[in-house]
């Protein structure tokens, strides 16, 4: 409406009453883009704070999404968000089944050792029940079960 005003105050040669209406329009209009560059950067902090355990996809190199055949396609390692999560968990977690195989690849080893024991004592049924320990043992060290 004040652009109304700007108008006909100019048609009707009165400046003064111009100047007061673009004043009016000018720092609404002013308001209007400070309030959303604010709720934008609101927007993007609180992305940040989401992302701070994130880091730039190498797959798309962080824009999200890569060109094939000249159409731009979704990125599927970070999901179109152009970060993925930090590898420091995935390390941790790599560290901890390391961790988890070499205790069953023990437990594998004493089953089998313990096996050979009884085979020479003549004691097929222990020998039996640590084959058995053995093998599922040897199962989980190469995750075929949980």
């Amino acid at each position: 409406m004040s652009v109304e005003k700007i108008v006909k105050s100019a048609l009707a040669d009165k400046p003064l009453d111009m100047k007061e209406a673009f004043e009016e329009e000018m720092s609404s209009r002013v308001r209007l883009a400070l309030e959303g560059w604010k709720k934008k950067k609101m927007s993007e902090n609180d992305d940040e704070d989401e992302n701070d355990d994130k880091e730039t996809c190498t797959h798309c190199k962080g824009t999200g999404y890569h060109e094939d055949d000249g159409k731009k396609v979704e990125c599927e390692p970070c999901d179109g968000t152009g970060k993925v999560q930090d590898d420091d968990d995935d390390d941790d977690k790599k560290q901890d089944v390391q961790e988890a195989d070499e205790v069953e690849a023990d437990k594998v080893h004493m089953a089998r050792d313990l096996a050979k024991k009884a085979r020479e004592r003549g004691d097929y049924k222990v020998a039996q029940k640590h084959d058995r320990e053995q093998e599922k043992h040897a199962i989980r060290q190469h995750g075929l079960t949980k």
